[in-house]
């Protein structure tokens, strides 16, 4: 039971991470859409675009996920030092497969959305970008 309840809580915030990356991705693109406008004016190719946030946005989400997985392993370091570890029983298991697939699910699922969301707003002409016409 405690298993198929926590494949269900990691599966939601997989769900939950990924539903908040498009909002945060949208408005955020909205804002600098005039720049994106721009930059195609100028020339620049929409794969390049692409490459550049697909790199910024998996640098900020692999610190995010170094972050909390320096976190957690503090967290289980201290756990049985509080007394919370019973004899065989691991409260929290942080070196697993499911770690590992979170993680990469995560990362890939970033890749994607910049790739949806910013092949969406790149569709649009430069002069739409610039002056915001949908």
């Amino acid at each position: 039971m405690a298993g198929i309840l926590s494949a269900a809580m990691v599966i939601f915030s997989i769900v939950c991470i990924i539903m908040f990356m498009v909002n945060m991705l949208q408005g955020y693109f909205q804002k600098v859409k005039r720049n994106i406008g721009t930059f195609k004016a100028f020339g620049m190719n929409g794969r390049e675009l692409i490459q550049v946030y697909i790199i910024i946005l998996v640098a900020i989400v692999l610190a995010a996920v170094i972050m909390a997985l320096i976190i957690t392993w503090g967290i289980q370091g201290l756990l049985p030092m509080m007394g919370m570890e019973k004899e065989g029983f691991n409260y929290l298991s942080l070196w697993n497969t499911t770690t590992y697939i979170a993680t990469a699910v995560i990362i890939v699922s970033t890749i994607l959305t910049v790739i949806i969301v910013m092949t969406r707003l790149l569709s649009q002409t430069p002069g739409d970008l610039i002056y915001d016409r949908n």
